[in-house]
């Protein structure tokens, strides 16, 4: 039986080059023998809830970064919470907790994701995403399809006849010559994806696995470390 690779976690599908099924085949490759990523940003989405919830003293809550996660990952958490966290200051919302989620595609293909968590202001819904790569953020095309996943198969189907919205949170840098930026994006400011276009993406990522799997190519890859807090996001 031809072993399985897992599959990339959602925002990661639309990182993916689809113009062909070769060109996806060589981006999914890079990404499951990259031997990067010792860390996660766990601690600071837990933190940037905190600043949703209230508590609104940067500091303090870039100090909460010093201490939790492993050593090599405390900085880059702590630079994601200076930026994100004063997103929230000054505003009152009602946040809650979103359960992880998978989405399913091609044949039985599920990408796995959470969104930190989601907040109510003004009678709006809102569920906040978090990007925190310094490097690799999606761009406004990319985050078209992000966007369409979780409009239509999280807000409208849980959130069905409620004001709704996405508060998208990109700390990335514009290159790995800069520092990080905080950009933040609503449905507003994105164009969704058509079914179409949609299906065409995630048809050519399927087959592109299904090829590098048939290659062997999940033979040379570990399987992927469970999150050691459950309660926190799935991050890529």
């Amino acid at each position: 039986m031809t072993k399985r690779l897992y599959t990339p976690s959602l925002p990661e599908l639309f990182r993916v080059d689809a113009t062909s099924v070769e060109t996806a085949e060589l981006h999914l490759t890079s990404i499951y023998l990259d031997s990067t990523g010792k860390f996660n940003y766990l601690n600071a989405s837990k933190i940037l809830q905190s600043a949703y919830k209230g508590f609104h003293d940067i500091e303090q809550l870039v100090a909460g970064c010093e201490k939790a996660g492993s050593k090599v990952g405390r900085k880059p958490n702590a630079e994601v919470v200076r930026l994100a966290a004063p997103e929230a200051f000054g505003r009152k919302a009602q946040v809650f907790q979103l359960p992880k989620r998978s989405f399913h595609f091609g044949k039985d293909r599920a990408a796995p994701f959470r969104v930190p968590f989601f907040f109510v202001e003004n009678e709006v819904i809102k569920i906040c995403f978090l990007q925190p790569r310094k490097n690799g953020g999606l761009n406004l095309e990319q985050c078209g399809g992000l966007f369409t996943v979780l409009k239509k198969h999280l807000l409208d189907q849980e959130f069905y006849g409620e004001k709704t919205d996405i508060e998208y949170i990109d700390v990335s840098a514009p290159n790995k010559k800069e520092a990080r930026k905080k950009t933040v994006y609503s449905l507003n400011d994105i164009s969704l994806w058509n079914d179409e276009k949609l299906s065409n993406h995630l048809t050519i990522i399927s087959q592109a696995l299904e090829n590098l799997e048939k290659a062997g190519l999940a033979e040379e890859i570990k399987p992927r470390r469970p999150f050691k807090d459950p309660d926190l996001p799935l991050f890529d």
